[in-house]
């Protein structure tokens, strides 16, 4: 809590959101210490209209715990700088995650300070949208349709 009081303290505007497995006891926290540095936050419709996705557009830097993967890629599809913040314990299952966004410039462990930086937003939907698209005919290819019947009919447009 004190590296975010910290942040605050030089001038970082804070949105502050937590997942719906995070624990009440540290929603709970979170919102107080919002409160404290005047950060924005937002935990379930109580808080008003999710305002996620605009934070994701509009911030300079993520700081996201170690445990949330699909956090971890929202920052990433937007190019966001990715601070990786460690939680107490391990969380082994992680680990190649965290060590692909750190290898591909994504990513950073946080330790205390954001920093800003550049890097090709990781968008993988359609290379495995291709790669799906590959397996299947591999498995069911197009059927030769002939020349009678292709003039007539028109193949489906894979790629």
């Amino acid at each position: 809590m004190q590296q975010f009081e910290g942040l605050a303290a030089r001038g970082w505007r804070l949105r502050i959101t937590c997942s719906r497995r995070t624990p009440v006891p540290v929603v709970g926290d979170m919102r107080q210490l919002a409160d404290r540095i005047g950060a924005d936050f937002w935990a379930n419709a109580q808080d008003g209209p999710n305002p996620y996705l605009a934070w994701l557009l509009y911030s300079d830097a993520a700081i996201v715990a170690e445990d949330s993967a699909n956090m971890l890629s929202d920052a990433a599809w937007h190019g966001l700088p990715i601070h990786i913040a460690r939680l107490t314990g391990k969380a082994p299952k992680f680990d190649r995650l965290h060590a692909s966004l750190i290898d591909r410039g994504c990513a950073r462990w946080f330790e205390g300070e954001l920093e800003t930086w550049d890097y090709p937003p990781v968008r993988e939907a359609g290379r495995v949208a291709d790669r799906s698209i590959a397996e299947l005919l591999k498995k069911h290819p197009q059927p030769n349709l002939g020349p009678a019947v292709a003039s007539k009919v028109a193949a489906p447009n894979w790629r």
